[in-house]
């Protein structure tokens, strides 16, 4: 009786040890997939890093949400996309990735791929600061801050002005006129950013 309820176990203990030995195989070439991804990045295969992000990106890993954002926003790997960067930024500062806070807090700032939104990006850059990563209130508090726009140049105000006007971004608008930007420059075809934004 011994004998049969050995053999038994026999076949039970090799699928057992062939379960485990498949998990830590899989384990291994899953640890492996950043290292591919970090070695494509430093010889810039940078199609590659977006081939092998993706699927994580999509499965829900944050930093892998992160690390697709930075392609598109830089137009690594794929098409230059800040909506598309600010959109996987989004998600994985929903789950907490204190690096992808901080990025959508600069997105929201600087108005790169969403509408600048000083509220939205001061609860970014805070939830990030939560998690140890530094930030400069004052940047938002400054009511000199115009995105792409340095301090006294009239040719990047009126350049912003008329941008605000076409893609109808009512808040920059203001913002720009109460900084002092005159509204009477014109586009290529003599349009003023009040012409383009009544449109």
């Amino acid at each position: 009786m011994e004998h049969l309820e050995r053999d038994r176990t026999k076949p039970m203990m090799r699928w057992g040890l062939l379960l485990i030995l498949v998990l830590v195989l899989a384990s291994e070439a899953g640890a492996s997939l950043p290292a591919a991804i970090d070695q494509a990045a430093r010889v810039r295969d940078y199609h590659r890093v977006y081939q092998l992000l993706g699927p994580l990106a999509k499965a829900g890993d944050a930093e892998a949400q992160y690390r697709l954002a930075g392609l598109y926003r830089a137009g690594r790997g794929v098409s230059r996309n800040p909506m598309l960067a600010a959109e996987w930024l989004k998600r994985a500062a929903n789950q907490g990735y204190a690096r992808a806070q901080h990025g959508l807090g600069s997105m929201y700032l600087n108005g790169w791929g969403v509408a600048v939104d000083l509220a939205r990006a001061r609860y970014w850059f805070e939830a990030a600061a939560a998690q140890g990563i530094p930030f400069d209130p004052t940047k938002l508090k400054s009511e000199a801050f115009l995105p792409g726009v340095e301090q006294g140049d009239t040719a990047a105000g009126q350049q912003a002005l008329l941008q605000a006007a076409l893609h109808g971004d009512r808040k920059l608008l203001q913002r720009l006129l109460d900084a002092g930007v005159a509204p009477d420059a014109a586009d290529m075809q003599g349009q003023t950013a009040l012409h383009i934004a009544a449109q």
